[in-house]
């Protein structure tokens, strides 16, 4: 294989991986972002007793750590959290399909064969 091939193929697969974790990246902190919103939104239903450790649960509803949400606020909370925690899901999906049809528009665009002249 000649060098300027192989110098290539070194290039996309690095870009590859650097997409992937940049994308990775993204998605997370968008998931991580509306989970926490949602579960502060949701808050004020728990009653003023409960706010301020209900508050100090949110990373646990970011990371989908129910259990310990349930175990800290009591069972009331629990079906808050899980939605709070599912609520992320949309936006990141939605992220993701968006990035994938781009990359799918650029990838047609950019390795169809053009008519030799």
């Amino acid at each position: 294989m000649c060098p300027a091939r192989l110098r290539c193929f070194r290039l996309l697969n690095a870009s590859r991986q650097i997409g992937s974790s940049v994308c990775l990246a993204v998605l997370g902190t968008v998931g991580v972002n509306a989970a926490a919103f949602s579960w502060r939104s949701a808050v004020p239903e728990l009653g003023n007793g409960v706010r301020e450790k209900a508050l100090d649960q949110t990373q646990n509803v970011a990371g989908g750590r129910v259990h310990a949400v349930t175990d800290a606020l009591g069972s009331r909370s629990s079906g808050m959290a899980v939605h709070s925690f599912l609520h992320c899901y949309q936006p990141a999906v939605s992220i993701a399909a968006a990035c994938t049809a781009l990359a799918a528009g650029a990838a047609y665009a950019g390795y169809r064969r053009r008519p030799e002249r």
